[in-house]
């Protein structure tokens, strides 16, 4: 006597099988077994097992799992292929624009100090690659009488 599976609904549990004890064979599910205990030595029954909810994966937890790492692994992949490729234009890139930038402040730092000011005011890049970018401050004196007019005079001409 089988029954059918169709509208059952199989649930991930964890069974406790006390050492010495195992759990007896469903005879309508073949494959299946019951949790019901029986003792190995006497066949006795020894009850119902203990069970718990499982924290293992569902089905349909796995595969959502599976198509996550998929989409990783292709973009991880696509990312590689694309650095790849480019490595060329990257490598010609770092060598002509960011180590001589990163050299010629490091020396700046190393000739003058860690606590000078080091390529002015920070506002204007270098002009051409590896240029020593200059360790003084960039200063302009402003006279604030020169600009006001005063009484009784005339502005001066241009």
């Amino acid at each position: 006597m089988s029954r059918s599976d169709q509208g059952d609904e199989w649930v991930n549990k964890d069974v406790r099988v006390p050492e010495g004890a195992y759990l007896a064979s469903s005879h309508e599910t073949p494959g299946a077994e019951r949790a019901l205990l029986f003792d190995r030595e006497s066949g006795n029954n020894l009850g119902p097992a203990e069970v718990r909810d499982s924290e293992r994966l569902t089905d349909e937890e796995l595969r959502q799992l599976m198509a996550i790492c998929l989409a990783v692994g292709v973009a991880v992949g696509s990312a590689v292929t694309f650095v790849v490729a480019k490595a060329p234009d990257i490598k010609r890139g770092w060598n002509e624009k960011v180590l001589p930038a990163v050299k010629a402040k490091w020396n700046g730092v190393r000739s003058h100090g860690a606590d000078s000011q080091v390529g002015g005011s920070g506002d204007e890049p270098a002009d051409e690659p590896g240029q020593e970018i200059s360790a003084r401050p960039r200063l302009t004196l402003v006279n604030p009488e020169a600009d006001k007019p005063t009484s009784g005079s005339a502005a001066p001409a241009a």
